[in-house]
């Protein structure tokens, strides 16, 4: 940190010493900062908060006082800034473990008494002083912690399996492929190990980059390379173990695969990596890395192509045709061994990309997702996929506690699991609120993958800072996004300031970042839905229309439902005078919220259909029934700061904004938003 902003920190500090009511804020603001980055720039660099970094001002002041002013404790508690002696007191011992009194006295015993001769040390200091450093260094060299030893205990645990570099036909690179995918599956198990995402590397397939260069981008300590080579033989597979920090070669193997028993070799290489890294494995872990898997050699074929196949889409979803592909490969798993348990959650996985949108309201909606995710987990308990999919089922069935039961089981089974996490962390954002729960997890996604959906990483925990109220922690995220991708999303990045300055009530400001995107694709269909509502909000109804218009010749062919958007494409028509088609977006928009409330979707189950009924009956002018939805929606825990702002500002409810009784709904969403925001606040400020 520069030397002139502690100083200038420093000399505020010290001016406004004696106001027991000077604290972060009022620091920040004499800084000319917002609370939030002067925060970030004290943790960063410091390690402390700022009400940390205050207090042990004013505490080493009041050291300094002690020994130069004949005061007395409390007056020079109350000259630093405390408002009370016995807080004063307790602060001062735990921060130099010797109360103030004590100090003092101990103080002026020491020079008050002789000094030892030039160049004489009294010998039970020497004795002392050689016993510190005895001590010092065996502490240190058993933590390896001594700069320039030599030590085997790497900084952190992590790593990354690379893509594997394979020599055969073309045809059977999928061997090579899922081999390698396995091992990491078996990495990626073991908790005391953080193991970054098989998408995250696949970037390196073709890369010059230095083993140290990969390191440091993926933040991890080692590196697993491999080669996998056809053989009349049979497969032979190199591995080769580095240190990311120095590129040192831990080790190199060769194994040889049968595939009768390919856990075999898949197990020695998980535990070599392992014990090289002081990995802790627990009695459950080291069952696991001995366990010899049974498999129908057929089966197993089938389901590493179809694997292949999906691992395609992961890369890029648009790619559609390929989950086709890889749905035929895994039936044939099945075909061969009908109790294969990865197919049956593969099948599952593909069913819920599929068919979510398509059948949203249908009474079977996903029943085919769960089923396969149950037939899953009757053969193997051990599924992850599987226990995720079944708990994204039950959220969208409206039974939170199984859901985030069977997330949590996922998570156990492999902690590694980064959509699991983001899964969490979305929850907490729009369903369950509890911004420092989708904070946590949405940073533990983005710590394992850094793959395709990484920048999205970084947005949804923009969002939940949004959402919690912190402006500039949520633009930060989204400039992380912006600045690690490959390119700089330009596009994304001014849609999603865009959408925070909307949530924070700038819809001018807004409108600029909006159109800015829209510089770099006019026929984004997010961006058009966004910009059809922010001209909404300004009472800008030709142009709402204009854009919402252009959005929904797009969302049918991406099939996209249109939920929420359709009262305010049908307030567009009112205002510009079509009333015929306002009321046909007026009516779609009811059936939508009935329906939805009606089966329990989760566009029910997070209020939103409550509010946006509630805003149609409005401004119809059905009080009543208007009334008695917010009455349901109020029921909320607590509220995002957008919701909040939306709330006062929805030109939907115009024809209540006045009454008594809308004003105290809103202050009821805007106190218990303020709980939540003061919660994550303190959180904030206590933790790294």
């Amino acid at each position: 940190m520069n030397n002139l902003f502690i100083d200038e920190i420093n000399e505020i500090i010290l001016a406004n010493l004696s106001d027991e009511n000077f604290g972060p804020e009022q620091l920040a603001a004499k800084m000319g900062m917002s609370y939030s980055s002067l925060h970030r720039r004290i943790r960063e660099n410091l390690q402390k908060n700022i009400s940390q970094f205050i207090r042990e001002k004013r505490l080493e002041k009041a050291k300094e006082i002690l020994l130069n002013e004949n005061l007395s404790v409390s007056e020079i508690a109350y000259k630093v800034g405390f408002s009370s002696p016995t807080y004063f007191n307790k602060c001062f011992h735990e921060y130099f473990g010797i109360s103030p009194g004590e100090y003092k006295k101990s103080e002026k015993i020491k020079t008050s008494e002789a000094q030892p001769a030039k160049g004489k040390i009294p010998k039970i200091l020497f004795f002392a002083g050689a016993l510190i450093v005895v001590f010092a260094l065996v502490y240190f060299f058993l933590t390896g912690r001594i700069s320039g030893i030599n030590s085997d205990v790497p900084v952190e645990k992590s790593i990354a399996v690379l893509p594997v570099k394979y020599i055969g036909p073309p045809a059977y690179q999928y061997q090579a492929e899922g081999c390698m995918e396995e091992i990491l599956d078996k990495l990626m198990k073991l908790e005391d190990l953080r193991v970054i995402s098989r998408t995250s590397v696949e970037k390196y397939r073709e890369t010059s980059q230095s083993i140290k260069d990969i390191g440091k981008e993926l933040k991890v300590s080692a590196l697993l390379e491999s080669t996998f080579q056809k053989t009349e033989e049979g497969p032979i597979l190199f591995l080769k173990l580095y240190h990311a920090e120095n590129e040192e070669l831990i080790w190199q193997r060769k194994f040889q695969e049968n595939p009768e028993n390919a856990s075999v070799f898949q197990n020695e290489a998980a535990q070599l990596v392992a014990n090289e890294l002081h990995v802790r494995l627990s009695p459950t872990e080291k069952q696991l890395l001995e366990k010899v898997n049974e498999t129908n050699v057929e089966a197993h074929d089938f389901f590493r192509q179809g694997r292949n196949q999906f691992f395609m889409y992961q890369l890029d979803n648009s790619r559609r045709e390929v989950l086709d592909k890889a749905a035929i490969f895994f039936e044939k798993a099945l075909t061969a061994d009908s109790t294969h348990a990865p197919s049956f959650a593969a099948l599952a996985t593909i069913y819920w990309e599929k068919n979510y949108n398509t059948t949203y309201f249908e009474e079977n909606f996903l029943d085919s997702a769960f089923y396969l995710a149950q037939r899953a987990l009757d053969y193997d308990k051990q599924s992850e996929e599987a226990f995720l999919i079944r708990g994204k089922y039950y959220y969208e069935m409206n039974d939170d506690r199984k859901a985030l039961a069977d997330i949590q089981n996922a998570l156990e089974i492999n902690p590694n699991f980064w959509e699991a996490y983001s899964v969490l962390s979305r929850i907490y954002t729009w369903r369950q609120p509890d911004f420092v729960k989708a904070i946590q997890n949405g940073q533990k996604a983005i710590s394992l993958n850094q793959g395709p959906g990484f920048a999205e990483l970084y947005s949804q925990l923009g969002f939940a800072f949004a959402c919690a109220g912190f402006k500039e922690e949520a633009k930060a995220h989204f400039k992380n996004s912006f600045d690690l991708t490959n390119t700089g999303d330009s596009l994304n990045y001014y849609l999603s300031v865009g959408t925070i300055e909307q949530y924070f009530r700038d819809y001018m400001k807004a409108e600029k970042y909006l159109d800015l995107a829209l510089s770099f694709d006019s026929g984004n269909v997010n961006l058009l839905r966004r910009l059809g509502g922010n001209y909404n909000l300004l009472k800008n109804y030709e142009k709402s229309l204009y854009y919402y218009k252009k959005w929904m010749q797009q969302k049918d062919s991406l099939n996209i439902l249109d939920l929420g958007e359709a009262h305010r494409i049908a307030l567009a028509y009112n205002k510009t005078g079509q009333h015929a088609k306002a009321d046909e977006y007026f009516a779609l928009e009811e059936n939508y919220c009935l329906e939805a409330i009606e089966k329990q979707r989760d566009f029910a189950q997070n209020s939103r259909a409550f509010y946006d009924l509630a805003a149609v009956y409005a401004f119809q002018g059905k009080k009543a029934e208007a009334y008695h939805l917010l009455d349901e929606f109020i029921k909320n825990k607590t509220f995002p700061f957008w919701w909040v702002n939306l709330a006062k500002d929805d030109p939907l409810f115009e024809k209540i904004a006045d009454e008594k009784r809308f004003s105290e709904l809103l202050v009821q969403m805007e106190n218990k938003y303020l709980a939540e925001h003061e919660r994550v606040k303190k959180w904030v400020e206590e933790s790294d």
